[in-house]
């Protein structure tokens, strides 16, 4: 739920969130979470693993919430999230893991430049 006000000075329970769940990702989804900027807009990156087992990033506006764009990462073996950072060039580096025939474990890193972000965004 991106858009939703937590205050920092109480306690609250999340049955109490308003707003809508990310309904793609997994139950109890690891969620990372990274701030950039990308050309002249602040950004926040969320990704997590998907039910159909692709990694999931939304792109938000740091300045209002707003939705900005989505893409997915894996798609014919199961791919899970471990990690995101941002990279040198200002873009990203997202780690993971598959199984390669549903039975060999491998970490994987898809790797996005500051322009593949903008393109996601539609810019």
């Amino acid at each position: 739920m991106p858009n939703v006000n937590i205050s920092s000075t109480g306690i609250s329970s999340i049955i109490d969130l308003g707003g809508n769940p990310a309904l793609e990702w997994i139950p109890d989804a690891h969620v990372a979470i990274e701030q950039l900027q990308i050309g002249n807009i602040e950004v926040i990156i969320c990704a997590s693993t998907t039910k159909n087992s692709q990694i999931m990033l939304s792109i938000y506006s740091a300045n209002d919430g707003t939705w900005l764009g989505t893409d997915y990462q894996g798609f014919s073996s199961p791919y899970q999230l471990v990690n995101l950072t941002r990279t040198a060039e200002n873009g990203i580096a997202i780690l993971g893991v598959t199984a390669v025939a549903g039975r060999f474990n491998r970490i994987c890193m898809f790797k996005l430049s500051e322009e593949n972000l903008a393109r996601i965004m539609g810019n």
